[in-house]
């Protein structure tokens, strides 16, 4: 079930970029929406991360 949100995750993230490039085109309001999307990102990573290591590790 894991391997399934993190490769979610990636394809969100991919999107993200993409999203976030377009807008550097358009507009100037989305800096905020961009920064908030690699903040979400990141912590993304973050979790699937976690997600590769085992939880019975002390």
């Amino acid at each position: 079930m894991c391997y399934v949100l993190c490769a979610m995750c990636y394809v969100l993230c991919a999107m993200c970029y993409v999203l976030c490039a377009m807008c550097y085109v358009l507009c100037a309001m989305c800096y905020v929406l961009c920064a908030m999307c690699y903040v979400l990102c990141a912590m993304c990573y973050v979790l699937c991360a976690m997600c590769y290591v085992p939880i019975d590790t002390p």
